[in-house]
Parts: structure tokens; sequence; C-alpha cells
């Protein structure tokens, strides 16, 4: 059994993918399983952490490979300056820039 955090992240993948639940490997903290979620302007934002972490923005500055829970869909968020820049699928070999909601 591996060891993950969760992300909710609601926006339609360059796949055309809608699903908002997601799991990832890259944003270990020792042994922290913590929840995240993309907000609307594209920050990662630590919403729980098992071992008391710092809630909030996590001005997040590296590329974060996710995997949706309900499905085989796997993509790479890049983030630049806290912010999500580009987002990457896997599926289709297609990057397109993150659009933040008005």
């Amino acid at each position: 059994m591996g060891m993950f955090d969760d992300l909710k992240f609601r926006h339609v993948m360059p796949d055309g993918y809608a699903g908002e639940n997601y799991q990832t490997k890259d944003l270990r903290f020792g042994m922290d399983m913590a929840n995240y979620e993309i907000d609307s302007l594209g920050r990662l934002i630590r919403t729980a952490s098992d071992f008391g972490q710092p809630l909030g923005d996590v001005r997040f500055n590296y590329t974060l490979t996710i995997d949706a829970t309900d499905a085989r869909h796997t993509y790479a968020l890049a983030f630049t300056d806290g912010f999500l820049r580009t987002i990457h699928c896997f599926q289709t070999g297609r990057t397109v820039p993150f659009q933040a909601a008005a």
C-alpha cells in the first residue's frame, strides 16, 4: 500500500476529463498525509495535514504529477511563482496553459 496525498482540482483537463479528485506522491513532507486543493487562481492550498503542517497557500514552484482516483488519467501540473502555469496530459501528450477563473 502506497502513501499519497489527496488533491481536489475542479478543472476540465486537456483531454476533456472533468473529475476533481486526484492523488499524488510528489508532496511528501515526512510521513504526513495531507489534503490539498488547487484554487480558481491556480494556487496550491494545503487544507488538512496529519502532522500539523501549516495550512494555506503552499507557494509551490515545481512540477506536480497527479493521477485521477476514479479513472486512468495522469497529468503534470507546472507551477511557477506559486501559481499553476501549464497542464500536461500524459494520455494525449498535449500541454496547455492554465486559465485562471475570472
